[in-house]
């Protein structure tokens, strides 16, 4: 084995002829134009697997002696990609590992949408630790994605980003996630996308199916949004967006209600007579620590949260989706 410092060598012939062997039992062809011999890197040519939708599968191994990788990536005629990648010891069990993941399993067809999902595990002794790495879809002009596997574990990342050949939305307004409730986060536009958040469980074995619920949940809202004139999005959710903006203003609220209160406290002991009670004057010290426990989860945001309005007419064009069909197994 090699040592983390040593530099890795390239692939000789007599490697790649080793490496390919449990390709080709399955019927799979390396494409030596598109390897990297250099990078230790073999990509196979790739091939349609699906003919409802069309769907074609291609297959890169990164051939680290240290920890071998595989990375399946399927890929439809509209765009959709979905991948699996997987590490391990053993190539064999790489490659029937990442073959054996069910079509049905990545692409998820709900009410004419259709989401495809990523997924990262552990090949060890021929068994597979599979987890969710990202999850997408397509709705109307935007492509919706939410990073599963990240460091901030209570956190996850969604991005809205416009769709090649469709006319992005010239407006989303900061609640259009955040008014599905608490867990959601408000939506900030930067170089063209739209990024939010997603409070999850923390727990690994939890969090991906409390994310593939509440990512589907987000689907069913921008497909319904999409669907229908900006301008009836403000009054089918005006209760909600009353509720973000007052619960966006909680931490501002505290910062301005806290002192006031504290300097209350203080006029009336000195008004009473009374000297400074303990409690009174660990209050300080109190709020520190509170405010250190909630910012470790998560950095409140001191703000004034804006009114909501009435969208404007052209805020994005109506686009309703029409069904694709639902892929076939492996």
């Amino acid at each position: 084995m090699a040592r983390p410092t040593e530099r890795l060598l390239p692939l000789t012939h007599h490697e790649i002829l080793g490496l390919v062997r449990p390709f080709v039992a399955q019927g799979l062809h390396v494409d030596l134009e598109a390897s990297a011999r250099q990078a230790r890197r073999l990509a196979f040519k790739s091939r349609q697997i699906s003919d409802a939708p069309v769907i074609r599968e291609m297959l890169t191994l990164d051939a680290d002696p240290r920890q071998p990788s595989l990375t399946r990536t399927l890929t439809t005629t509209t765009g959709l990609v979905a991948t699996v990648r997987a590490d391990g010891t053993d190539i064999g069990d790489l490659v029937t590992a990442v073959l054996s993941v069910a079509l049905t399993e990545l692409f998820v067809e709900i009410s004419g949408t259709t989401i495809t999902e990523d997924w990262t595990g552990e090949v060890a002794s021929g068994r597979a630790n599979w987890h969710l790495a990202s999850t997408a879809a397509h709705i109307g002009p935007v492509e919706l994605r939410l990073k599963v596997d990240t460091v901030a574990a209570g956190m996850l990342d969604f991005t809205l980003q416009p769709r090649d050949g469709h006319e992005p939305p010239r407006e989303l307004p900061s609640d259009f996630l955040a008014l599905l409730g608490r867990d959601w986060r408000r939506l900030v536009k930067a170089d063209g996308i739209w990024r939010s958040g997603l409070r999850v469980n923390r727990n690994r074995a939890r969090r991906d199916d409390e994310a593939r619920g509440k990512f589907r949940r987000t689907v069913a809202h921008l497909r319904e949004s999409f669907a229908l004139p900006p301008e009836t999005f403000h009054d089918r959710h005006a209760g909600a967006r009353t509720t973000v903006m007052l619960r966006r203003a909680i931490p501002l609220a505290v910062c301005i209600l806290v002192p006031i209160l504290f300097l209350a406290g203080g006029w009336i002991f000195a008004t009473f007579g009374f000297s400074g009670h303990p409690v009174l004057l660990t209050i300080p010290d109190l709020m520190l620590v509170i405010g250190m426990i909630i910012a470790a989860r998560e950095v409140p945001v001191i703000e004034l949260p804006p009114r909501p309005r009435p969208l404007p007419d052209d805020a994005w064009r109506v686009a309703r989706n029409t069904p694709d069909p639902a892929p076939s197994g492996d």
